[in-house]
């Protein structure tokens, strides 16, 4: 299993990304790396000074599906969602495979709260139990910044995970609560700030660094 992680500068000091560039290069990096996950940071895909639609965003996501093999996934990172008709935003990440899109919702707040405020909008909060999913008989599960430093799952009794997925924008740290991965498993943290992706193995109770190939555009993990 081949995985990149995506070096991608975001949050409040970053450019601001043009989605449709920003997909194009995923879909450049799945057909240069091969790999089977391709994952990016919080706020990769939008910010709360330019916040999507779900229909926005999959009018060119959508663009990157006939072209994904069944053993590949997709999540490009999260951004700011807007649902006109209920009033509502959400950090969500998408994750992008042949069968289509779904999403998963921050679960925490960090300037959430806030930023929906200034639309006039309501801040939901995913739930737990949407952050656990299956792909290619390995047990996932994604937490979006604040999320995992306030270990929702974690604390919630989630032990049994091949491989834990944090994208983040200024978190940083990877041993701030109990682990949710199994022996061997991998613990990835994709963060925007800076940007910096690091891969580690859950050996015993101790994490390890995973060295890869390590490009100026993502970081390849092999496990």
């Amino acid at each position: 299993m081949n995985m990149v992680l995506i070096k991608q500068k975001t949050g409040r000091d970053a450019p601001l990304v043009v989605l449709r560039d920003y997909l194009s290069r995923i879909g450049q990096i799945v057909s240069d790396s091969n790999a089977n996950l391709i994952i990016g940071p919080e706020f990769s895909l939008s910010y709360f000074s330019n916040p999507l639609t779900k229909d926005s965003f999959e009018k060119e996501a959508l663009k990157l599906v006939p072209n994904l093999k069944r053993d590949q996934l997709i999540i490009p990172g999260t951004g700011i969602f807007l649902d006109y008709g209920k009033k509502q935003m959400t950090n969500s990440a998408p994750i992008i495979s042949r069968e289509g899109i779904f999403y998963i919702d921050k679960k925490t707040s960090s300037d959430e709260d806030s930023g929906a405020e200034k639309y006039g909008y309501e801040y939901v909060r995913g739930k737990k139990q949407k952050s656990l999913f299956k792909f290619s008989n390995m047990k996932l599960a994604l937490d979006i910044c604040r999320d995992y430093g306030t270990m929702q799952l974690g604390n919630f009794g989630v032990i049994d995970r091949d491989l834990h997925l944090i994208l983040a924008s200024n978190h940083g740290v990877v041993d701030t609560g109990p682990a949710i991965v199994v022996d061997k498993g991998i613990v990835a943290l994709v963060d925007g700030f800076g940007p910096q992706v690091h891969a580690y193995k859950m050996e015993g109770d101790v994490f390890r660094e995973s060295v890869g190939k390590n490009t100026s555009d993502y970081l390849l993990i092999r496990f």
